[in-house]
């Protein structure tokens, strides 16, 4: 009873920043319904892939008090180990806001935070972004965008530090810019690792697909019985049987390490490329944006590429630790791929996540769990529902 008693707590948690009374007390009647359902399964749910879109789903369905299983090849260069985990909500050289960016800020800061403190380590860090403008289009544009609210709300009114005045290229001005920062992905990822190990509940392994068998009520896999799937595979899921039908469209990304004695760390500097500091004078810097990817390793292009704009945003010399790279599961559409599949039933999916995946990841994952226990619909700019013509027309439909 302790432990029901505990696990309703954290499910009423998980929901705290979402409103609706009814729609609350119908999804905890769900979850007791689903969990008597569960007796004769090893556990409730099989999470394939331990990136952030997997580690995300496990901790949240931990939390409502279900019992998950993570499977992960554990590959050393993933796109969540190499993405510099960086938060912004204005996108793009026309100034705008992204895609639900309010609420995505809103949910994720709350999640991540939560995170921190159930699993004791510090991974999320809100830090300003300093905005240099490079030319006096690009200043009017800001100024232009700073006299509506929505946008007025973001800036500092701080003083800068002078020093950044002595180490960055000419330019027409700069700003402070709040509600962003960046997300240690690769701790994050770790400690995920290390909390769901710890109890056994972690298997380190190349999920084949053909394994899968269906069974009443749920799926047989070489670790058990489960009554629902969900894939957080990444780019895996590109040639995944179930999925392949998915318009995909990765892109590989490059980023560099630097080291750069005398820069200022104390906020995350946009100059045509983000400089990103991680102490002791060492920056992150990235990065770069392509969809001819013969493989993931990184490139001599790649790399004369974010040194060129790098030698365009400060005057200091700097040294190159460290070039990775990585394939971005992003999608034509750039919407995350979110929902059940088309015509297996307790099969599900979080992919697509892209370059926003620090914001997007926490407020689909719940949408997701949601739509599995009571059915609350996903949004459908998200839902996968949108490419279900696509398996039909492949040939896949049993």
């Amino acid at each position: 009873m302790e432990d029901h008693c505990r696990s309703q707590r954290a499910y009423r948690r998980v929901l705290q920043n979402f409103s609706g009374r009814q729609s609350r007390t119908d999804c905890l009647r769900s979850i007791q319904r689903r969990k008597t359902m569960s007796i004769n399964f090893s556990y409730d749910f099989l999470i394939v892939g331990q990136g952030l879109a997997g580690s995300i789903t496990a901790l949240m369905l931990e939390d409502a008090g279900y019992n998950v299983m993570l499977i992960e090849e554990g590959k050393e260069k993933t796109s969540s180990r190499v993405a510099a985990g960086i938060f912004h909500p204005v996108t793009g050289r026309r100034i705008v806001f992204s895609w639900k960016a309010r609420e995505l800020y809103d949910y994720a800061t709350s999640f991540y935070e939560r995170t921190e403190s159930k699993l004791g380590e510090k991974f999320f860090h809100r830090k300003l972004i300093l905005e240099v403008m490079g030319t006096a289009r690009e200043y009017n544009d800001w100024q232009g965008r700073l006299a509506q609210p929505e946008f007025s709300r973001l800036h500092k009114d701080e003083a800068i530090n002078p020093e950044y005045d002595n180490c960055l290229q000419s330019h027409a001005g700069k700003l402070l810019l709040g509600d962003s920062g960046w997300m240690d992905i690769t701790r994050f990822l770790s400690v995920t690792e290390k909390h769901f190990s710890e109890q056994g509940k972690l298997t380190k392994a190349k999920f084949i697909p053909g394994k899968l068998e269906r069974i009443e009520n749920g799926y047989r896999y070489e670790l058990g019985k489960f009554q629902k799937i969900i894939f957080c595979e990444g780019i895996d899921s590109f040639e995944n049987l179930f999925w392949n039908y998915l318009p995909f469209n990765p892109a590989r990304g490059e980023i560099l390490n630097v080291s750069i004695p005398g820069l200022p760390e104390d906020h995350i500097i946009m100059s045509g490329i983000f400089i990103l500091p991680l102490g002791n004078s060492v920056f992150r810097i990235g990065s770069t944006y392509s969809w001819n990817y013969p493989e993931s390793k990184p490139t001599e292009q790649g790399l004369m590429e974010l040194e060129k704009k790098l030698r365009e945003a400060i005057r200091l010399p700097y040294k190159v630790l460290d070039h990775q790279a990585g394939i971005r599961p992003t999608v034509l559409d750039r919407r995350p791929l979110v929902g059940k599949h088309p015509e297996k039933e307790d099969m599900y999916i979080l992919n697509g996540l892209g370059t926003k995946g620090v914001m997007l990841g926490p407020y689909f994952a719940h949408e997701l769990i949601e739509n599995i226990q009571c059915g609350k619909a996903i949004n459908s700019e998200a839902d996968i529902a949108r490419y279900s013509h696509l398996f039909f027309q492949s040939g896949k439909s049993a």
